[in-house]
């Protein structure tokens, strides 16, 4: 394993080596989930993010543009596997993007936010994409000084009018909705968002 042979966060790689580690998590989203991404764990402690048959078929179709519902066992990763898809999109695969996030409630969207938050602060030096010019919240991230792409969140409205105006002008072709199952008005907003995201796909 080339982790524990050669670990990315030793301390004294060249700048080409680190240029190099740039193009390649830029080209390689596989290299990014196994080598880069690191996930908080009990006592301040850190881990890699551990493949299973959960979350493989998650990021080989979505890399694929296949539409997929993942439905998996409660406290096994979910959450933490499809927010690394969108940190990777946000921060090195992709320019110019809207990355819309749906959820049942302010709490979800905050733990959302504050994950991608999270693994950014964890990315070695190097890859570090947040400036103090950026909007970095608990409701939205907008990389406004590198890649102008944007994490625009947002929760159930229980009145109609305001569920059919959830992500409206927001064209978006990266939209994960969770908890869908409990989402007020869900028809009318994702009415509004599949229209958009159509639009920018």
């Amino acid at each position: 394993n080339l982790r524990n042979q050669y670990p990315l966060y030793f301390k004294n790689l060249t700048d080409e080596q680190k240029d190099r580690i740039v193009v390649e998590v830029m080209r390689n989203p596989w290299y990014f989930f196994r080598e880069i991404l690191k996930l908080p764990a009990s006592g301040g402690a850190t881990t890699f993010l551990e493949a299973n048959r959960a979350n493989i078929p998650l990021f080989f179709f979505f890399f694929c543009h296949i539409f997929i519902i993942l439905i998996q066992i409660r406290q096994t990763g979910k959450s933490a596997t499809t927010d690394a898809i969108k940190a990777y999109a946000l921060y090195f695969g992709t320019l110019r993007t809207c990355i819309t996030f749906l959820t049942n409630s302010n709490r979800n969207r905050l733990e959302s936010v504050e994950r991608i938050r999270t693994y950014e602060s964890l990315f070695p030096t190097y890859l570090k994409m947040i400036s103090a010019d950026d909007i970095n919240n608990q409701e939205r991230i907008y990389l406004k000084s590198s890649t102008l792409n944007r994490y625009e969140t947002a929760v159930a409205q229980a009145v109609e009018e305001a569920a059919k105006m959830v992500h409206r002008g927001n064209t978006s072709p990266l939209q994960h909705i969770d908890e869908f199952a409990y989402i007020n008005n869900l028809k009318l907003s994702l009415s509004s968002m599949l229209s958009a995201g159509n639009a920018a796909r």
